[in-house]
């Protein structure tokens, strides 16, 4: 089993049970480009959930591929939480002075649910790039934080987004204290 089949778990039962179920995605990368943090909440009812881990548990199958898993559970409500596993399709790459982050969520999604009345899944994404991001199709951006947001009847797309590389840690304050020895010598010596 892999995360694969848990995406594929999750969309074969929302389907049945349309809008029941939210995913929502928190994602940093660091300045290296690596993914740092990555989780996933499916918030869902207990019977979505019940029918859910029927099939497969899915604490076992995120075990399996070293994640962790946790749940919070609010009357009929649930969240799964999943951190330390970042899906193959989640991938960054360097252009230059920029770094692209890219999300190929609509692998999972490719079926048109508009027959359901809603979409099967909504979705929100949190993504935490190490610079400013200058190009994104985000709902919203805020220096180097994004957000997108696919509820109702909207399918939902790839994430992108692309910031600047922030310089090296340390040039900045290199340089600054560089130039501070450099006018206190120039003092000192007239």
């Amino acid at each position: 089993m892999n995360y694969r089949y848990l995406s594929c778990l999750i969309l074969i039962f929302s389907i049945f049970i349309s809008g029941c179920v939210t995913l929502t995605y928190d994602t940093k990368v660091d300045r290296n480009g690596d993914i740092a943090e990555h989780t996933m909440i499916i918030e869902t009812s207990s019977y979505v959930y019940s029918l859910m881990n029927k099939e497969a548990k899915i604490s076992e199958i995120v075990a399996s591929e070293g994640g962790e898993y946790s749940e919070v559970w609010d009357g009929d409500e649930v969240q799964m939480i999943i951190t330390g596993l970042v899906p193959p399709n989640i991938y960054t790459e360097k252009e230059g002075d920029y770094l692209i982050y890219r999300h190929t969520i609509t692998d999972n999604f490719t079926t048109d649910h508009s027959e359901y009345g809603a979409a099967a899944i909504d979705v929100h994404y949190y993504l935490e790039m190490p610079g400013e991001i200058v190009d994104s199709n985000a709902n919203v951006v805020d220096g180097n934080k994004a957000e997108w947001h696919m509820v109702g009847n909207t399918q939902p797309e790839d994430i992108y987004a692309k910031s600047e590389l922030p310089s090296m840690p340390g040039f900045e304050l290199l340089g600054s204290i560089l130039a501070i020895l450099g006018i206190a010598f120039f003092f000192r010596k007239g």
